[in-house]
């Protein structure tokens, strides 16, 4: 169930169009937090999409949180939302979040 719902978080960050039927950006934030397992087993499956042995994407110094996932596969709108109602200092993100998702 925990990835289903991970799945359609993601999902709901990269449509274009949000339904209700998808979680609100708080949800999504919880399930993406830094350090979270959830957000680490996600980023190894989507590395190695149907359990290849060479990952496709090279992020092995990348740490995850929120604002790198709605960085990497939001939308301008997903991430206005979540920069405007979220505190970037809390605890589900990353020390200093922002610098590395410009980098």
């Amino acid at each position: 169930m925990e990835a289903t719902l991970l799945r359609l978080c993601v999902r709901y960050i990269v449509l274009k169009e949000i339904d209700a039927s998808v979680p609100d950006v708080p949800d999504i934030v919880k399930l993406c937090s830094a350090g979270s397992m959830r957000l680490h087993i996600w980023k190894e499956q989507y590395d190695r999409p149907d359990c290849i042995v060479t990952p496709k994407t090279d992020y092995s110094d990348w740490r995850y949180d929120p604002l790198a996932v709605f960085f990497i596969f939001g939308t301008q709108d997903a991430m206005r939302k979540l920069l405007q109602d979220h505190d970037t200092g809390s605890m589900a993100f990353l020390r200093e979040s922002g610098f590395r998702a410009a980098e």
